[in-house]
C-alpha cells in the first residue's frame, strides 16, 4: 500500500512539473507580444477616431459612406484593416523597423494607427513609406 501511494505521488508530483514547465515555456514565448503596449494605446486611440455607429465586426460600408483603411503595426510588419481592426485587408510586407530608420515621426503615427478613407491615398502611404 506505501509503494501504491508512493507511485501515485512520484506520477502527479512529474506531472506537475511538466504542466508548469509548459506554463513558464508559453508565457515566455508569448511575452513579447503581450507588452507591445503601443498597441494597446493604439487600439485605444482607433477607439476615440471611430464613429458612434454600432455595427457587426464584419460591415462593409456602402457606397454612400466612406470604408476606414487603418494602418497600424501587428507582429513588427505594418497591416491594413479595413474599418475594424478585426477584418485585415493587406498584410504590407513592410517592417516596421524600415520605417524608423527612414522616418521616425511616421512609425510614431503608425503605432498609433493611421486612418485613412481613400483607397488612392492609401496606397501613396503606402509606397512612399515603403521605399
Amino acid at each position: 500500500m506505501k509503494k501504491l501511494f508512493l507511485y501515485i505521488s512520484l506520477y502527479g508530483a512529474v506531472f506537475l512539473i511538466a504542466f508548469l514547465s509548459s506554463m513558464l515555456i508559453y508565457k515566455h514565448n508569448s511575452k513579447p507580444y503581450e507588452e507591445d503596449t503601443t498597441q494597446k494605446s493604439g487600439i485605444e486611440n482607433i477607439a476615440r477616431l471611430t464613429d458612434s455607429k454600432k455595427g457587426t465586426d464584419d460591415e462593409v460600408f456602402s457606397d454612400n459612406q466612406k470604408n476606414k483603411y487603418i494602418i497600424g503595426p501587428k507582429n513588427g510588419n505594418i497591416i491594413v484593416y479595413l474599418n475594424t481592426l478585426e477584418n485585415v485587408y493587406d498584410y504590407t510586407g513592410i517592417n516596421l523597423n524600415n520605417v524608423k530608420l527612414n522616418d521616425e515621426d511616421t512609425y510614431n503615427r503608425i503605432l498609433n494607427y493611421i486612418v485613412i478613407y481613400d483607397k488612392e491615398e492609401l496606397y501613396k502611404f503606402l509606397e512612399a513609406i515603403s521605399n
